[in-house]
């Protein structure tokens, strides 16, 4: 599994793991969206080659989304706003997940068939 080093994390969102497990290579990293007072929280193992996003306004979730089988993880920025894009690989499909975190927070996640 391919995925971002901390410092880019830092570097694009100004964001540090909340939360760092070394022997499943684990990460969570949370970012406050300010005009819409929802709060996201994204967490993945490269160990387990999982990727999961928490979307929550105070104690109360949103939504959780999670999978398995994550190819890679990788740091966009560009017109739509900053954030990760995530590919994961499903035989027979096409599955994939933009997250923006700037400059609001936006989920997009699909699986869709590629045969």
């Amino acid at each position: 599994m391919i995925f971002p080093e901390q410092f880019e994390f830092l570097e694009k969102f100004g964001i540090e793991p909340t939360y760092f497990d070394p022997s499943f290579v684990s990460f969570s990293y949370r970012k406050e969206d300010s005009i819409s007072g929802l709060s996201i929280e994204i967490s993945f193992s490269d160990v387990e080659e999982s990727f999961q996003v928490r979307l929550f306004r105070g104690e109360g979730d949103v939504a959780v989304i999670s999978s398995e089988r994550v190819k890679s993880i990788s740091v966009f920025d560009d017109d739509s706003g900053k954030g990760v894009r995530v590919a994961f690989d499903f035989h027979g499909l096409a599955s994939e997940a933009n997250i923006c975190l700037e400059p609001r927070i936006n989920v997009r996640w699909w699986t869709l068939r590629s045969d």
